[in-house]
């Protein structure tokens, strides 16, 4: 900014001139005040009564206005005199020792200026602009209209996919607008609420119409994941891929034109999700995994393909419906010579690889904190890197989910930001780790069923101190999230319904009720889709399992199979 020092004498003098003016202004009476006659006592009545006073010109422009409205209320006080007179002179504008005083705070939607009395920048939200031509132009952030900058209103996004940030032009702040928050699902409309400025649903369904793919699911007893006790008579409506209506027979009526399923008193559930496999790659193993009503697997490591084929091979695969729906991390991320495939060598490398891994097509990154396991040892990547890993990933709205085997391990994940953990510690997990974990809401993925295997095949004591270990991070609170590491070693898995991992969470205290949850809305979390999927509700993509009993009196029902839906497609009858 401009140097608008005066030296002390002017200063003094216009000082006491100003007082006289401001005296004259106020004791003066309302119809006598506005010289200008514009119907308001303000800044350009006080300078037409400096001009009476001196004898000078007419009232001055809009612009030489706000320069003289030193302290940018509009109004005209004492505090504005100063530059009133200044104006009036001819000398210069506000009195000032703000000499090249940086008032750009980064707020897009106000100008700033500098207030010459109290020396100290101040927001103008009705600042007129300045002059400007070809030879003048704006600044950034300025666009010349009708030979005036004016300030453009700038997009203050901050992450909320339902508003758009705009200045609001009368009061200079930052409002939000209703914006179309579609996310890619045919079932809703998302829109803003402008009282609570939060994104809401809504269910754009028409009803069901003769020819339309309409089925309803009734006479069941619905378990609809979200941990809540079985419905009775439940019915759900399905149409297309989505679900469309969830009820009762005494609460909803069923469109016309629509196909019954009478399932005939059996238990309607979310379809199941493993979310640690290998060899998820593999056709017939999604298509096994789809029928028994794993409609979802999660691999977390494939190590046979580049990148690029893999993700190239995921998308194939799920254009057929009897496949499981495969989410993709790709290879393994670690260090030079460290567990796992894809080594990074500093974090700016890091970054690089974690960006390019999204760019490719990863669902979802893995990274491996492993450096002693069954007596092999490995390099780690450092806090830095794992760091970075885990900020590069959220920037791009990915999860990061991170292999561990002991607590120290688990500790750097905490401190490093993961979202879930894959496989249950084999020694003492601490209390205050445990604490940490359900403070930062990170979820577990045990894998009992490895840790079983191994232990038989080398007389060890890993699968007891697994459970007892998930037993008190369960008791803690903490979230599980099934899954069983198949195929990730020499070890027999259960290729279907994991139903060896779930008598294994049975034995560590899991209720039937929280491992169903695990299984379905706790999965869909650590997949990242949990909007999509995970529980039966209006919207969700229809993936449904139907067994013929009761899975909360006896789990071995989930093996006893009675209808698979997939993508609102029976697969299984």
């Amino acid at each position: 900014m401009k140097k608008r020092v005066f030296h002390t004498g002017l200063v003094v003098l216009l000082i006491g001139f100003a007082v006289s003016v401001s005296a004259q202004i106020v004791s003066a009476q309302t119809e006598r005040g506005d010289v200008n006659g514009d119907g308001a006592i303000n800044v350009l009545d006080a300078i037409q009564t400096v001009n009476i006073v001196l004898g000078t010109s007419p009232p001055p422009s809009n612009e030489e206005l706000w320069a003289a409205d030193c302290n940018g209320d509009g109004l005209a006080n004492v505090l504005d005199v100063l530059g009133i007179v200044n104006v009036v002179l001819e000398t210069s504008t506000c009195v000032s020792s703000c000499e090249e005083l940086d008032c750009d705070d980064g707020n897009p939607c106000t100008e700033d200026y500098c207030d010459s009395l109290l020396v100290q920048c101040q927001h103008d939200p009705h600042d007129p602009g300045t002059p400007c031509d070809d030879d003048d132009p704006c600044t950034e952030n300025d666009v010349c209209d009708n030979g005036i900058c004016r300030g453009i209103p700038k997009d203050c996004e901050e992450g909320d996919l339902c508003t758009e940030d705009f200045c609001e032009s009368n009061t200079g702040e930052c409002r939000h607008t209703p914006r179309d928050c579609n996310d890619g699902d045919p079932c809703t409309d998302d829109s803003c609420n402008p009282l609570t400025g939060g994104c809401e649903h809504i269910n754009t369904f028409d009803p069901c119409e003769e020819g339309d793919a309409c089925i309803a699911i009734t006479n069941g007893f619905l378990i609809d994941g979200t941990g809540a006790g079985p419905i009775a008579n439940a019915i759900i409506i399905i149409e297309g891929e989505y679900i469309k209506y969830v009820g009762t027979g005494s609460s909803l009526e069923i469109p016309a034109g629509t196909e019954i399923i009478d399932v005939q008193g059996s238990y309607i559930l979310p379809g199941f999700m493993n979310t640690h496999v290998h060899r998820g790659y593999v056709e017939n193993n999604l298509r096994e995994w789809a029928r028994s009503g794993v409609t979802t697997v999660r691999d977390v490591g494939n190590s046979v393909n580049t990148p690029e084929e893999a993700f190239t091979i995921r998308d194939a695969l799920l254009e057929d419906n009897r496949n499981a729906r495969l989410v993709a991390a790709g290879p393994i991320v670690t260090t030079v010579g460290g567990y796992g495939s894809y080594p990074v060598t500093s974090p700016d490398d890091a970054e690089e690889v974690i960006n390019w891994l999204i760019d490719v097509g990863a669902d979802i990154i893995k990274i491996a904190i492993e450096d002693n396991l069954q007596g092999r040892t490995w390099p780690m990547l450092s806090m830095e890197e794992i760091t970075r890993v885990v900020d590069t990933a959220h920037s791009r709205g990915k999860l990061v989910t991170a292999h561990i085997s002991r607590s120290h391990q688990l500790d750097m994940a905490i401190q490093g930001g993961v979202d879930d953990v894959n496989h249950m510690v084999i020694n003492y997990v601490p209390d205050e780790l445990i604490t940490s974990m359900i403070e930062d809401d990170m979820y577990w993925v045990p894998t009992l069923e490895l840790w079983d295997g191994v232990s038989q095949m080398y007389n060890l004591n890993w699968d007891t101190v697994a459970k007892n270990n998930l037993r008190r991070f369960v008791q803690a609170g903490g979230k599980v999230a099934l899954g069983t590491d198949y195929d990730g070693y020499t070890t027999p898995f259960d290729l279907g319904m994991p139903i060896t991992e779930i008598q294994l969470m049975t034995e560590a205290g899991m209720t039937p009720i929280q491992i169903i949850v695990a299984g379905t809305k706790h999965a869909a979390h650590v997949c990242d889709l949990e909007d999509e999927l995970g529980t039966i509700g209006p919207c969700k993509i229809a993936d449904i399992l139907i067994v013929n009993g009761n899975p909360l009196e006896d789990l071995e029902y989930l093996l006893d199979v009675r209808i698979v839906i997939h993508n609102g497609e029976i697969i299984r009858n």
